[in-house]
């Protein structure tokens, strides 16, 4: 189970996912707080001779009233939303994995049961054979025993196609 749901949080997809969108989010409420960068601006409207115009722009935009603190403020709630989004996918996944540990473990024991139930079956037939050929019991019983014998090798072979699926899974 261990290594299962090792593979599980290192190798899933929407782990990863989540995972991202906690770096976007952290990402995003760092950019959120810094000061808007200064703009530069060069042109040159008119290029003959000596008559010739450049320009040059410097701009900046000043944020006034904390509106960066509190942008941040915001930035920092969906950092959290992300991370509870990214806690919720793992226990969903582990949750997922483990389920499919446990119904793969019930299929297992299934099948040794019925390896068990079919070796008692097989004898109870062979037993009934030997009491039909020797006049001791009647057709019906010993048919009855054959019944069982063959529904229960049906229903182990049915087992191991079920163990090889949870297997799968």
């Amino acid at each position: 189970l261990a290594e299962c749901e090792f593979m599980a949080q290192t190798g899933n997809p929407a782990l990863r996912e989540a995972s991202a969108k906690v770096g976007v989010a952290q990402g995003n409420a760092l950019q959120v707080g810094m000061l808007p960068n200064p703009t530069f601006i060069t042109s040159s409207p008119q290029w003959t001779g000596s008559i010739s115009q450049y320009n040059w722009i410097l701009g900046q935009d000043f944020v006034t009233a904390h509106k960066l603190q509190l942008n941040r403020s915001v930035a920092y709630r969906s950092v959290e939303q992300a991370q509870l989004e990214f806690t919720r996918t793992r226990y969903e996944v582990l949750t997922n994995v483990r389920k499919a540990f446990y119904t793969a473990a019930a299929a297992q024991r299934r099948v040794e049961v019925l390896q068990e139930l079919m070796g008692i079956s097989g004898q109870s037939r062979d037993v009934g054979q030997k009491l039909l050929q020797a006049g001791e019991t009647n057709r019906a019983d010993a048919v009855q025993l054959e019944i069982e014998y063959e529904r229960a090798n049906v229903a182990h072979a049915n087992s191991q196609v079920t163990v090889a699926a949870a297997y799968m899974q």
